[in-house]
């Protein structure tokens, strides 16, 4: 809840709703308790922003 909010994500059930769809489109992948990116150049691109 802290992440969501920080961040302003909305509500934690369209975030759940957009990791969901991410995965789904194997734009990310989770390990272990983690979320990561696939493609290197996204990954710098979200963290610019």
């Amino acid at each position: 809840m802290d992440f969501i909010g920080k961040y302003n994500l909305g509500t934690p059930s369209s975030v759940k709703t957009a990791l969901k769809a991410l995965l789904k489109k194997e734009m990310i992948f989770q390990d272990d308790d983690a979320i990561k990116i696939y493609d290197f150049f996204f990954s710098k691109w979200l963290k610019r922003r």
